[in-house]
């Protein structure tokens, strides 16, 4: 979760299927703000029921789909934030130097473990 964004994750040659976090950490988006990366054939997959009335992936992407808005109400300022956090980490390469740090400290930490 915390270093989402900063670790590459191949999906498709791990097979997931789907990927949930927040942008608050590495991305230093605003708290609060959650996202789902998943393939439009899964989101539908008959297996999937969600039991929320707030996180239903399949609900809000019908939403996008037929009418090219949220499901409720969005925290517009949030969605900001995470443009611009994700604009200045592009912008200004933070990326690779953040992403670095991150793996070095995650190997320390596996190193120390063994």
């Amino acid at each position: 979760m915390s270093s989402f964004g900063a670790i590459p994750i191949d999906m498709s040659n791990n097979n997931i299927s789907c990927s949930i976090s927040y942008s608050n950490v590495f991305i230093e988006g605003v708290p609060g703000f959650s996202f789902i990366i998943v393939k439009k054939d899964d989101l539908y997959d008959p297996k999937i029921k969600t039991k929320t009335l707030s996180l239903d992936p399949i609900r809000q992407w019908n939403g996008f789909e037929n009418y090219g808005e949220f499901r409720s109400t969005p925290h517009t300022y949030s969605i900001f934030a995470l443009h611009q956090a994700l604009k200045e980490l592009n912008d200004e390469g933070e990326i690779n130097k953040k992403s670095r740090e991150i793996i070095f400290q995650s190997k320390k930490l596996v190193e120390g473990i063994k």
